[in-house]
């Protein structure tokens, strides 16, 4: 079968390249309009993305498939939280 093989790769390349643009393209968007709260959301959601990648990783017992993403995934979500805490009303009280 012609090109079976070298057709996934390829495919499986422009996915991950799509995915990358889409949240780039939000990331700058929030950037520009200084959108904490919004941006912490999305740098959350691919923190929790990373973390499925690297279940996939490890599933296929590949260790840098796993290592790499979760390490993308502790800056991620540790950027999300530190702009959670940013993003807080400064005196808001909250329960307990």
């Amino acid at each position: 079968m012609a090109g079976g093989d070298e057709a996934a790769p390829r495919t499986y390349a422009a996915y991950m390249a799509a995915r990358s643009i889409v949240l780039l393209g939000g990331l700058v968007w929030l950037l520009a309009v200084r959108a904490w709260r919004s941006l912490g959301l999305l740098l959350a959601l691919n923190g929790a993305v990373q973390i499925v990648d690297a279940v996939i990783g490890a599933v296929h017992q590949q260790a840098p498939q796993t290592i790499g993403p979760l390490l993308f995934a502790a800056a991620l979500l540790t950027a999300a939280r530190l702009l959670g805490v940013r993003a807080r009303p400064l005196g808001r009280i909250r329960p307990t």
